[in-house]
């Protein structure tokens, strides 16, 4: 399930408040004195609410468990989930506590989600065991982590402490409780992110307390006087209106909120920027990438090119891979010259020590992954002013994985979010700090298919020399010469064998010898290429919101073969039309027979995936529960795409597939598609595997009258059949909206425009 930016930003850190039910507190590492500490470990829920909350079906994540049924938490009582039952009921003296599934509490921190059956977020923490948190303490010390008064945020640090009783206090109110808790103040924002001299900007904070709040008040200075303006609420979220600013100001600010007792509580300092002329990534970018050193035991770096023609202060500038919890802040005082390098390092010490540089800061205490990654660099104020999301298969370099070399953009001036901007480095080992060695890597073919039935086309990595590549002595097609050779772009090159393709049949292309600038020459490849036109097969069902199970567990969708022929999926993309991709094995067959079905899921598993037999398991697709595509593609060719709306015109069921009518129908258009009626599985509906429901009954046969403004519709009872819906357009695409859904064979309706089309739909 994908989810907008904008939902991302105005959420974040927050406590959902759906049911009344919180994280009060977690014993994530008991002491070793008490034995096997995992089975001393517990988390604990209090429901402050006034009335009872039955948690069926919903689950904890962090430790896997899924509520059973009967499960029930009092009005402001509390439910204790421990990782042994037995041990915990023992140790404490309790009754009822609650094993969860599997897993641990990570002694290092980590999310702790906890959402209802709908799987909507009800409360969350993101703990740490460092000093902040009461580390020593609770990280092996012996005490359990608590909340202080849980309507505070709990997703701050300063709303919980160490237990003042040893062990903690499970099923009880926690021992550092207090009765009027100061404010809590958090996730302090602003709005533009990166403001210029006309804005306005606006700050905002979450504040909460647990009995009321007299005022909360913004101070800010942009080097001279203190200047306090109140703050006004909606909900939790307070705001303030300030600016606008002069060119180049640094508006620093806190939020202090005083609550009836006259505590108060002030947030940390937070700072905003103010430029007309902020800082693009044509500027200032990441130019090399070590993420699996085989030279000096696996430190992990990152190289900041400043390509702005002044110098920049990066002090307070943030770092971080596609982790959010990996947080690297640039210490204060960080200079990179114009035109100069910047070495950003897993550890400063011994990659100055390895390489004999100095332009090196860190420690940035997290490893980039050696099978794939993002590193992205932000302004103080939150605004991403460079990244890149890198890979290990084409057209990124596959070399440094293991090998030693780093990561290297090919030049300053290429953008360095694609994989053909980059190579490994030519150093065996990299050259932080410094201008990028020379290209002498050549060109690799990335990607190779039919165009169309007569033509082939070839992609490499970087750009190519245009005599070399239109040489036709280059290329060969099962040992066909080739007859032409153009070059399209500077990476493309079209290829005629004279040959006709057959639908289904592998080739074998060969390519050598193509040049790149530096005239560096492509090894022999020889790559298997298959043939297989538009409408080879068609997606036929989609289950992109199950209730069963989360979308995480339960997404899945189905292709028909209407040929009579098999349909070998086989190294065939799944993508939608942003950046989700997967391709399909190229060592395995995925057959598909003639008029028959593939189910491709995101889990094999039907104990958990709500009851699918899949026949192929894919990763790095999701299917939105709004808007989102399906794309096949076989090599160049679109075989076949769906767009759906989430609702506009398309279906939108919950809990329900949306099935084709029929495979002979236009799956692009809307109105070839119904919710599904039938159900399979753990109970949503849907037919996987198996002929649609919405297909599955004879087809009513109407008959229309129109006399004194109405429209008397009747149609023949259909064997099989429960119900009938009856739909009606303004035009025969749509859009379509249902008037009546009724066991009756005959109907009357207001016709309100001289045309109307009405349709009938026999339902199982």
């Amino acid at each position: 399930m994908k989810w907008g930016l904008t939902a991302a930003l105005i959420l974040m850190g927050a406590r959902l408040t759906l049911a009344n039910v919180v994280i009060n507190e977690l014993h994530y590492n008991p002491p070793t004195s008490q034995g096997d500490d995992n089975f001393y470990e517990f988390l604990e829920l209090v429901n402050t609410g006034a009335a009872d909350v039955a948690l069926e079906g919903w689950t904890l994540t962090g430790v896997a468990h899924t509520f059973a049924a009967g499960t029930l938490i009092p009005a402001g009582g509390y439910l204790v989930v421990a990782k042994d039952t037995a041990t915990i009921q023992t140790a404490y003296g309790l009754t009822g506590v609650v094993q969860w599934g599997s897993g641990n509490l990570d002694n290092g921190g980590e999310l702790i989600r906890l959402q209802d059956a709908a799987f909507a977020v009800v409360d969350e923490v993101l703990y740490d065991d460092t000093v902040a948190w009461d580390g020593p303490l609770v990280d092996g010390g012996g005490s359990s982590l608590e909340l202080k008064n849980p309507a505070l945020n709990n997703n701050t640090v300063s709303s919980w402490g160490a237990s003042s009783t040893a062990l903690g206090t499970p099923g009880a109110q926690n021992s550092i409780y207090e009765n009027d808790a100061f404010p809590s103040v958090s996730d302090l924002a602003h709005l533009p992110l990166q403001p210029g001299t006309a804005d306005l900007v606006t700050v905002s904070a979450q504040v909460v307390d647990d009995q009321g709040l007299l005022a909360v008040t913004l101070s800010y200075s942009t080097g001279g006087p203190l200047v306090q303006l109140p703050m006004t609420a909606v909900g939790s979220i307070w705001s303030a209106q300030l600016g606008p600013f002069s060119e180049g100001s640094l508006v620093t600010l806190t939020v202090a909120a005083e609550d009836d007792a006259h505590q108060v509580s002030t947030s940390a300092s937070y700072s905003f920027y103010v430029t007309d002329h902020a800082v693009t990534d044509a500027e200032l970018l990441f130019t090399e990438v070590q993420y699996t050193d085989a030279c000096f035991g696996g430190a992990d770096w990152v190289e900041l090119h400043n390509a702005s023609g002044a110098d920049l202060d990066l002090g307070g500038w943030i770092f971080k891979d596609n982790d959010d919890t990996h947080v690297f802040t640039i210490p204060t005082g960080t200079l990179i010259p114009a035109g100069g390098y910047l070495v950003l390092a897993e550890n400063a010490a011994q990659i100055t020590a390895n390489y004999g540089i100095s332009n090196v800061v860190g420690n940035f205490g997290f490893g980039l992954s050696s099978t794939g990654d993002a590193v992205r660099l932000f302004t103080p104020w939150g605004v991403v002013v460079d990244q890149l999301s890198y890979e290990i298969v084409a057209p990124w370099p596959g070399p440094p994985v293991g090998s030693g070399p780093s990561l290297s953009l090919l030049s300053p001036a290429l953008d360095n979010s694609l994989g053909s901007s980059w190579a490994p480095s030519n150093t065996p080992c990299g050259t932080p700090g410094l201008t990028n060695a020379s290209d002498i890597w050549p060109p690799v073919l990335t990607l190779a298919g039919f165009h169309s039935a007569d033509r082939v086309r070839v992609f490499f990595n970087e750009t190519v020399d245009a005599t070399s590549a239109a040489t036709l002595s280059h290329y060969s097609l099962d040992g066909l010469p080739c007859l032409g050779a153009v070059l399209v772009d500077s990476v493309t090159v079209a290829l005629d064998f004279g040959v006709l393709s057959v639908q289904g049949q592998t080739y074998q292309l060969t390519v050598a010898g193509v040049q790149d600038l530096a005239g560096n020459a492509s090894l022999v490849v020889t790559l298997p290429l298959a043939f297989w036109p538009e409408g080879s097969v068609v997606v036929n069902e989609i289950l992109q919101n199950p209730l069963a199970v989360s979308d995480d567990f339960g997404e899945w969708f189905e292709v028909y073969n209407p040929n009579t022929f098999p349909v070998n999926l086989r190294n065939w993309w799944l993508e939608d039309d942003e950046t989700d991709s997967h391709l399909i094995s190229p060592d395995v067959d995925l057959i598909c027979a003639p008029g028959g079905y593939l189910v491709l899921a995101m889990n094999g598993n039907p104990l958990q995936n709500g009851g699918v037999t899949p026949d192929y398991i894919f990763n790095g697709i999701t299917l939105t529960n709004g808007a989102d595509e399906i794309v096949l593609r076989a090599g160049l060719t679109m075989v076949d795409r769906v767009a759906y709306d989430g609702g506009p015109t398309f279906p939108d069921p919950n809990g329900a597939s949306m099935e084709l009518k029929s495979p002979e129908l236009d799956n692009a258009l809307a109105s070839s598609w119904l919710p599904a009626y039938s159900s399979f599985g753990a109970g949503d509906l849907g037919t996987p595997g198996a002929t649609n429901s919405v297909s599955g009954l004879a087809a009513p046969q109407m008959e229309i009258q129109v006399s004194s403004g109405l429209a008397d519709l009747s149609w023949t009872a259909v064997p099989g059949a429960l119900e009938y819906e009856l739909s009606s357009a303004p035009a025969p695409d749509g859009p379509w909206t249902v008037e009546a859904v009724t066991a009756a064979t005959t109907l009357s309706l207001p016709q309100t425009t001289p045309l109307r089309f009405y349709e009938v739909r026999a339902r199982n």
